[in-house]
């Protein structure tokens, strides 16, 4: 069963996340029935007796669910109470361990209200447990491997010059931290007296995408100019505009930290020949000539990930025919070019984000972007160290369970958090 984004925005549902054990039919609250879809499973993930919803239910983020609801579920369980709790609009809920049947999924009226007293008692144990809560949603690990709390790791960002966030981008958890993360710098950051100067910086908008940027942080452009003018963006821009509507009300200046699209592409189809054939007017928001090469560390990892997307594409063929087709000379120039664009994508962020912070030495610049930019030290850390090489930065990997690999390897001194991932995530 599932929802379509919109017309779960129109009815302000809370983003919520399911997890596996509960098969919820209907969430209900005052007299409104909402179906959402969570999966079948006898297996509780029990946190001091409370249990997480990790279905993503889209919704604008200026309403927030009212405190008292209940959940009626078809299997053995059922669910009592749901409250929501500070950290960017996940809703939690907890359980009575009460076994039910069918017919319970009916009640209402009366018999939801007789639970409501119930549920009024529970809001209190529910905060107390906002930390566990959390962690049901993800686990944060620090440079040792040691598993910490998410004040550890906001406190950390203290005074850095740059925080890097890798992200893979259709992770919903991600984008709740991402924003948790800004909220926090934007009310710690000061010096002295002065508020810090804090810059988002979005790998997700292309640097000739700034000015429009700049136009609708300022007002000068209403939201749906603003997304109008982002047609041509690839990805889903709804997954920022929590973050970018909270900057819009702050005033925090957004970057668009990533190279012209239309340079990539040209990079990718002729290689790094392409640039020296461009005009200086042609340049902006790209690194000036030459610019390093890829570490071999990163090279080596990027025809790691080449050659994994070779064998899924390939699935089928015979394996000598698989040899013949990565031998192809043809074949391996195109690969260097992706190569080559890659390095440039990396560099042009990371040598906006210097010439961001030179014009400012006092600024604060949280970047965020796709996780293999930057995890492991490797890419965008890279380049920032050549261009700045006394740079204060940190970095943040969200990883989402399904897809982690081995920790060794990807921690470069920064955080790694683990998510879970919900349906649309997939």
């Amino acid at each position: 069963m599932s929802f379509h984004r919109s017309y779960l925005k129109k009815d302000s549902v809370i983003q919520a996340f399911k997890h596996s054990g509960f098969y919820g039919r209907k969430l209900i609250w005052s007299t409104n029935p909402i179906r959402v879809a969570i999966p079948k499973s006898s297996t509780f993930i029990r946190s001091k007796g409370l249990y997480p919803v990790r279905e993503p239910v889209y919704a604008s983020y200026d309403n927030w669910l009212p405190r008292r609801a209940f959940v009626a579920t078809w299997n053995r369980y059922f669910i009592s109470a749901v409250a929501s709790v500070s950290l960017a609009g996940a809703i939690y809920i907890a359980s009575l361990n009460t076994k039910t049947t069918p017919d319970a999924v009916a009640l209402s009226g009366s018999e939801g209200l007789a639970t409501s007293t119930l549920i009024e008692q529970q809001q209190d144990s529910i905060k107390e447990a906002n930390t566990e809560l959390v962690s049901c949603l993800y686990r944060i690990y620090d440079n040792r491997g040691m598993k910490v709390d998410l004040n550890s790791l906001l406190t950390s960002l203290n005074n850095r010059e740059v925080i890097l966030i890798g992200e893979t981008h259709d992770d919903s958890v991600a984008h709740e931290l991402e924003l948790a993360i800004v909220k926090y710098l934007f009310q710690t950051q000061y010096s002295g007296e002065e508020r810090k100067p804090l810059v988002v910086s979005l790998e997700f908008f292309n640097y000739d995408m700034q000015s429009y940027l700049d136009s609708y942080i300022e007002r000068e452009l209403s939201e749906t100019q603003f997304l109008e003018s982002c047609v041509q963006q690839p990805g889903n821009i709804e997954d920022y505009l929590p973050l970018l509507r909270f900057c819009r009300e702050k005033h925090i200046p957004i970057l668009a930290s990533n190279a012209p699209r239309h340079i990539i592409e040209m990079v990718r189809k002729d290689g790094k020949e392409y640039l020296r054939n461009l005009k200086d007017e042609d340049t902006f928001g790209i690194p000036p000539l030459p610019y390093p090469e890829p570490s071999a560390s990163y090279e080596a990892k990027f025809m790691a990930l080449m050659n994994h997307q070779l064998m899924l594409a390939a699935h089928g063929m015979w394996k000598d025919d698989i040899y013949t087709l990565s031998k192809n000379e043809s074949f391996q120039r195109r690969l260097n070019n992706y190569l080559e664009a890659q390095n440039l994508w990396d560099a042009s962020m990371a040598y906006n984000i210097v010439n961001k912070i030179e014009e400012n030495r006092n600024v604060t610049v949280c970047h965020i972007c796709g996780k293999f930019h930057m995890e492991g030290g490797l890419g965008i850390p890279e380049h920032l160290h050549n261009y700045a090489p006394h740079l204060n930065m940190i970095s943040v990997t969200i990883i989402p369970e399904e897809s982690l690999v081995a920790e060794e390897g990807i921690n470069d001194g920064g955080f790694i958090i683990r998510t879970l991932t919900t349906e649309s995530d997939k």
